[in-house]
C-alpha cells in the first residue's frame, strides 16, 4: 500500500512529536525516543493547548531546591497519543527499518514490507534505523 503526504516528520524525539503535532504532519519512526525520567519541562510553560495540567514540583539536591514542571516523558507519551487519534502515527512503532529513496520512504519490520510512503518534502529529526 502506498500513502501520499504532502510533507512528514521523521524521529522518535520530543521535537519531532512536537513538530508533527503542531504542523499537523504525519509522523514516521523506528524506534520510540521518549525523554528520561528526569527531564521537566519549565513550571511556567503552558501545556493547556495538550490538556495537561501545569505541575510545580520542588526537587530537593545536596545543595539546592530546584522548582520543576511536568516529565517531558508524560509529555512525549500525550503527545504521540493524541497524533495517533489524529491518525498521524500510522505505524506507531510497528516499523523497523526505514529505507529512503528519491521521494519515497519504505516502512518494513524484520519479515517484510509494511507501507511505502511518497512525499514532497521530508523533515528528519532522527532515528537511528
Amino acid at each position: 500500500m502506498i500513502f501520499e503526504y504532502d510533507k512528514v516528520v521523521v524521529g522518535g524525539t520530543l521535537s519531532a512529536l512536537m513538530f508533527a503535532f503542531i504542523k499537523d504532519y504525519p509522523l514516521l519512526f523506528t524506534v520510540p525516543q521518549p525523554p528520561v525520567r528526569f527531564d521537566f519541562v519549565d513550571p511556567k510553560l503552558d501545556l493547556s493547548s495538550f490538556k495537561m495540567p501545569t505541575q510545580n514540583k520542588t526537587l530537593t539536591t545536596f545543595d539546592r531546591k530546584l522548582q520543576v514542571g511536568l516529565q517531558k516523558k508524560l509529555l512525549w507519551e500525550r503527545i504521540l497519543f493524541l497524533l495517533s487519534l489524529r491518525g498521524k502515527a500510522p505505524l506507531s512503532n510497528m516499523c523497523r527499518f526505514l529505507r529512503h529513496v528519491d521521494n519515497n520512504i519504505v516502512c518494513s519490520n524484520e519479515y517484510s514490507k509494511i507501507m511505502e510512503v511518497r512525499f514532497k518534502k521530508c523533515f528528519y529529526f532522527t532515528d537511528p534505523n
